[in-house]
């Protein structure tokens, strides 16, 4: 697996094209206050939220957003909702020290079909229907504390085992299968073609 940290000039550059799918291993610490949760998404149709917490590299002032896992939410916003709201759920225990965390970086967010326009319901506190990239340098540039000079294009979906009780989920990389039989029917009628005129050349000798 690579390391950010150790790759970050043999990579130099921030296209996401670059580390899309790679496996990484950082070393960094938890930024306090950057949790937020995606809600309605479910796990063995269970229905819950992703969790992302912000982690600042060790040996670079760069910031890389990591999505830690699942966890279980209630549906809809009720009295239970008020930790994922104000952002004390699910927080990483390691705040303070340093942490290694290894995953798969995708630089798909992921984004569901927002059926409203009403931002208290798209984005109540720290519960978001999507993330973009805007809003999360905003959450960050929010942390007045926080200096940082980049934030890494993509996100990097946990695999390494942390005792924060979520489950750890890798997306399914999209497949366009619509391309991929436009090929086959491409490769199909060429076929037809050279037979019929194999068959016709064959026929003027004769």
């Amino acid at each position: 697996s690579l390391s950010l940290n150790s790759e970050f000039t043999k990579i130099n550059s921030l296209d996401a094209q670059n580390w899309d799918q790679r496996r990484i291993k950082v070393l960094g610490y938890w930024v306090p206050n950057t949790t937020i949760y995606l809600d309605n998404r479910s796990h063995n149709a269970t229905s819950g939220v992703h969790v992302l917490s912000a982690l600042k590299l060790k040996e670079n002032d760069s910031i890389l957003w990591v999505n830690r896992g699942w966890g279980i939410k209630p549906p809809g916003f009720i009295e239970k909702s008020k930790k994922f709201i104000d952002g004390k759920k699910y927080l990483p225990y390691e705040i303070k020290d340093i942490v290694e965390i290894e995953g798969i970086a995708h630089i798909d967010l992921m984004k569901r079909i927002e059926l409203t326009s009403d931002l208290s319901i798209l984005r109540n506190g720290r519960l978001w229907q999507n993330i973009d990239w805007s809003s999360l340098y905003q959450l960050l540039e929010s942390q007045k504390s926080l200096d940082f000079d980049i934030v890494w294009p993509f996100i990097l979906w946990q695999t390494s085992k942390t005792s924060d009780g979520l489950i750890r989920s890798i997306p399914k990389v999209k497949v366009d299968v619509s391309k991929h039989l436009g090929y086959a029917v491409q490769w199909f009628l060429l076929s037809c073609l050279a037979i019929f005129f194999a068959w016709r050349l064959g026929g003027v000798r004769d």
